[in-house]
């Protein structure tokens, strides 16, 4: 009997994609069943993620919804069960990239440490797929700054109901500090990218109700939310400083302000076209040069498409 329910035990978690092999090993599971791994993709960025934040029950049915707030990560560390929100707490510093416990490292405040979990600082952990101590399941990795951005882009306003009402349904997972007590659950999120700042600091999303924006200071012992994106996933990224298209590219994108446009010489005084992602036409005008600028500042922070003459649309973010 007890063999037969372990082989419906495995077939269930398997139905559920959470079969041991899609996590890095020695993986520690804050709740009896692993986060599940489903995948939400936005359909104007092409971009695919993970539903749900790395140890919620649940997607997001509110910003407040706590079943969906999930484990709180040190940055750069595996989850070893420092992730776990009751996981006891230490003040020694770990010299190495895996320490041998699953405390979460408090910051012992002495000179020179800016908040930091080890000592020395590594700036090489938790970059790309196959980065050092990657927590996510096999086939995503954490999230680079510059694909947040690509992100909020698509909101509707910048700031907390923004984010849960994206395709992300991002929430007020509150955050873990330094002294290892839980705050702001509830009222503001904070997740973690693989960004980094300078050697001491690493940059999370911060959601609040007036703003989603990134704190360059932010030391590495706190504990925030991960959210993990699939790995190259979409078929055109369009958070690179160039982006290449037939006979012509764009640069910078994202842009605030000018759009620059190199072009093929068969291009010259070829008329084009920018519109919205619903296909409305909101500026035209002609290519004079090989090398072109076109004024956008007016344009609404959001996903456009130029077009030039029988060309294909090239995707650009106005910041």
């Amino acid at each position: 009997m007890k063999k037969n329910i372990v082989f419906i035990a495995i077939g269930l978690l398997s139905s559920l994609g959470l079969r041991a092999q899609n996590w890095p090993a020695q993986t520690v599971h804050c709740t009896a069943v692993p986060t599940a791994i489903v995948d939400v993709t936005n359909p104007i960025t092409g971009k695919t993620w993970m539903d749900r934040n790395l140890g919620a029950s649940q997607v997001a049915t509110s910003s407040n919804d706590a079943l969906a707030y999930g484990d709180l990560y040190q940055w750069g560390r595996r989850a070893d069960g420092h992730q776990c929100r009751t996981s006891s707490t230490t003040p020694t510093l770990s010299s190495v990239d895996q320490p041998t416990h699953d405390d979460f490292i408090l910051d012992p405040a002495t000179p020179g440490n800016p908040g930091n979990w080890r000592s020395p600082e590594n700036v090489n952990l938790w970059q790309g797929i196959n980065g050092v101590n990657n927590p996510c399941p096999s086939g995503y990795r954490v999230p680079t700054q510059s694909e947040f951005d690509v992100e909020k882009a698509t909101w509707s306003t910048n700031n907390l109901a923004g984010g849960f009402g994206s395709t992300l349904k991002l929430n007020a997972s509150g955050g873990r500090g330094s002294s290892g007590g839980i705050g702001q659950a509830g009222t503001a999120g904070s997740y973690w990218t693989s960004t980094t700042s300078g050697v001491n600091y690493s940059q999370p999303l911060v959601l609040s109700s007036t703003n989603a924006s990134y704190d360059p200071t932010e030391g590495r012992v706190v504990g925030r939310s991960v959210r993990c994106i699939k790995d190259n996933s979409g078929t055109t990224s369009i958070s690179s400083p160039t982006f290449n298209t037939i006979g012509f590219k764009l640069y910078p994108n994202p842009v605030v302000n000018i759009l620059n446009v190199s072009i093929d010489s068969k291009l010259i005084d070829q008329s084009y076209t920018i519109t919205d992602v619903s296909g409305k036409v909101l500026l035209k005008g002609k290519l004079n040069g090989v090398e072109s600028t076109i004024n956008v500042e007016q344009l609404s922070k959001g996903i456009y498409y130029l077009k030039i003459a029988g060309n294909s649309s090239s995707k650009f973010i106005k910041q």
